[in-house]
């Protein structure tokens, strides 16, 4: 299963970005080069080929959801899902929208800028049947914020630990997937353990021994959490190979 066999994707847009409030926007309208996160991500997945996606949306929920984007309607079909639970772990999320997905997805989280090309090479990955694929970065010594990060351990491409607090790490979680229906059932499991985080379902999936990893290699992304994390991400985007295709 490569490129162009999956069509769908989920963005988790719902958090309150407590640490970008003074924007005075929700954390997905957050501008970069002149643009929102969000519709960074739109487009990224409209130039990978992507036909629809499902944006999860909670704290100012209606307001991202009104704002104009190019793309929706025109390149793509959005759906909007509202998680009530927004106040939680991002696992509340993807369980949003456990009914609507029926085949294998790509998974991005709204505040993370990428560029271009590290969709459209995951998107070339196999996804194994009951599991998932993680995009990681194993240039530990370049990632803005590394403390904040989610960091993995992996041999053999596949996960052996994932957390934010383990040391034995060799790359960080970069906020994409690519996932099969397997993750609502392990997503869950882990509610049912007390972890609300997209990191349990995970977490599980890795101890199956069917969670694999991908490595970016030289290419850049970046967690926009912070004001500090919006200007390294503006900074980036002036190397030219976050530019959008979608004009």
């Amino acid at each position: 299963m490569g490129r162009g066999s999956i069509t769908q994707a989920v963005i988790l847009a719902a958090g309150n970005g407590n640490r970008l409030s003074s924007l005075g926007v929700p954390k997905p309208l957050a501008p970069v080069v002149g643009r929102p996160l969000l519709e960074h991500s739109l487009n990224l997945l409209c130039a990978a080929g992507i036909k629809k996606v499902s944006i999860v949306v909670g704290y100012r929920g209606v307001e991202v959801q009104s704002h104009p984007f190019p793309s929706i309607g025109r390149d793509i079909d959005v759906e909007w899902v509202y998680n009530p639970q927004y106040n939680l772990e991002n696992g509340m999320s993807l369980m949003a929208v456990d009914d609507r997905i029926n085949a294998p997805f790509i998974l991005l989280m709204a505040d993370h800028f990428f560029e271009q090309s590290i969709v459209e090479q995951l998107l070339e990955c196999e996804v194994p049947p009951a599991g998932g694929m993680l995009a990681t970065d194993t240039k530990v010594g370049q990632i803005f914020d590394l403390d904040d990060a989610t960091k993995v351990r992996t041999r053999d491409n596949r996960i052996q630990g994932i957390g934010k607090n383990i040391f034995d790490f060799n790359c960080v979680d970069t906020g994409m997937f690519l996932l099969s229906q397997a993750v609502f059932p392990a997503m869950k499991k882990s509610l049912s353990l007390g972890d609300a985080s997209l990191t349990g379902a995970i977490r599980i999936l890795a101890q199956l021994g069917v969670m694999k990893t991908w490595d970016i290699g030289p290419r850049k992304w970046v967690d926009v959490d912070t004001p500090e994390a919006l200007a390294w991400a503006e900074g980036l985007a002036e190397t030219g190979s976050f530019v959008d295709r979608l004009g």
